[in-house]
């Protein structure tokens, strides 16, 4: 029964094939046939399927390209120019994608859990796509395949890939049109995407335990959000974000658990207002250097249980908070000197378990204002080095010990 079906399903794509249009009756390497185009998506699950295929005039695929299965051989498809859909190649034996050097476009690009796949340098035509997800290519160890890439219309998701150490091949990549993501790898840097100056999506750093720094990413200077979180290897993790020396905008900033982060001074020329600035669990960071040119927080300013920051005067120029301010669990800072400078909160106002907090006296004028335009906003100062009795006591002026 399986055989059958199976022979039903290769007569099926045979039938497509032959009876699929002319693609302007341009001949193409083979002589005895016209390029063709196939309507509607091939899904290829074993090397019989390929084998059997009479597919030497197709060069356009309207739809998806599927190949899935141990298959190891792909010189069939060696004409295909263009697939208007995704090319998906997920659990195959393939080595290399040579046999796809007459591609030129593709929509989209997935490459999934091929373990014996050591280059892409097939793919070097393409100039153009609209996403590509890497994930899992345990032998690949560069993507120069890439190399003619300018533009990324949509996302970039690299994850896992065990010998993949760099991004080498992106030299031209300019723009990501989505989000990046770079999650579960075994990078050790970004270098690879120097020409890189522009992300509209979210780029998001997280669980990558060999990842040290972001070297590579010197040209950025605008992207939409950014998080980095869970890069805490037992080896090496990441330690200082210095190749972001050149950002200048982005909406919001999520640095959370990085357990050997010790500097975010990369950020220092981040001039952008901010949505949220979320700093938290981040065990080796000892301040917050870095941040003096951010003034302003629509949302949330939160720093959370980072247990060797001393100081915090990197907040030193914010001048609007607009609903939460939040410094909880902060074992050593000893003052709010650095958010006097904030006016109001329309929300909550919480400061607490930071054991060495001795002096609140940088807030007072805040909570003296909250207190004279009251609007239900919710306010806790306790578990400090120093409490007062209560908030009116600390309104009256005992914000210090």
């Amino acid at each position: 029964m399986k055989k059958l079906i199976s022979l039903i399903l290769i007569s099926t794509i045979l039938y497509a094939i032959k009876g699929c249009s002319s693609d302007n009756g341009t001949d193409n390497e083979n002589s005895n046939c016209k390029s063709e185009i196939f309507e509607g998506n091939l899904i290829l699950e074993n090397q019989d399927e390929i084998n059997s295929l009479d597919s030497n005039c197709l060069t356009v695929i309207n739809g998806s390209l599927v190949i899935t299965g141990g298959i190891n051989d792909i010189s069939k498809l060696k004409n295909i120019r263009a697939i208007n859909g995704r090319l998906f190649i997920n659990s195959s034996n393939l080595v290399n994608l040579d046999d796809l050097q007459s591609l030129n476009f593709v929509e989209d690009l997935q490459l999934h859990d091929n373990i014996n796949l050591k280059n892409i340098d097939g793919l070097h035509n393409l100039s153009s796509i609209k996403n590509i997800e890497l994930y899992n290519n345990n032998s690949l160890s560069n993507l120069r395949g890439l190399r003619n890439l300018t533009k990324i219309e949509g996302d970039l998701h690299v994850s896992g890939n065990r010998l993949l150490a760099s991004l080498d091949g992106l030299d031209k990549l300019v723009e990501i049109g989505g989000n990046f993501a770079v999650t579960g790898s075994y990078l050790k840097n970004l270098v690879g995407l120097q020409s890189l100056t522009s992300i509209k999506g979210y780029f998001q750093i997280s669980e990558n335990t060999l990842l040290t720094n972001l070297d590579g990413l010197e040209s950025l200077t605008s992207v939409e959000s950014l998080f980095f979180f869970s890069n805490d290897g037992e080896k090496s993790a990441l330690i200082e974000i210095d190749g972001l020396e050149n950002l200048e905008y982005t909406s919001r900033v999520d640095i959370t658990q990085n357990f050997y982060l010790k500097s975010i001074f990369g950020l220092r020329n981040l001039k952008s207002n901010l949505t949220s600035l979320l700093i938290r669990n981040n065990f080796a960071l000892t301040n917050l250097d870095g941040l003096e040119k951010i003034t302003f927080v629509e949302d949330e300013l939160q720093i959370h249980q980072n247990y060797e920051i001393t100081d915090i005067n990197g907040l030193q120029n914010v001048n609007y908070v607009g609903n939460t301010l939040n410094i909880n669990g902060n074992s050593l800072i000893t003052n709010l000197d650095a958010l006097n400078k904030i006016p109001y909160v329309n929300g909550t106002v919480f400061i607490g378990a930071n054991n060495a907090l001795t002096d609140l006296c940088g807030i007072h004028q805040l909570i003296v204002n909250i207190y004279n335009d009251y609007k239900g906003q919710y306010i806790a100062l306790g578990s400090n080095g120093f409490n007062p009795l209560n908030n009116t006591d600390f309104v009256n002026g005992n914000c210090r010990l």
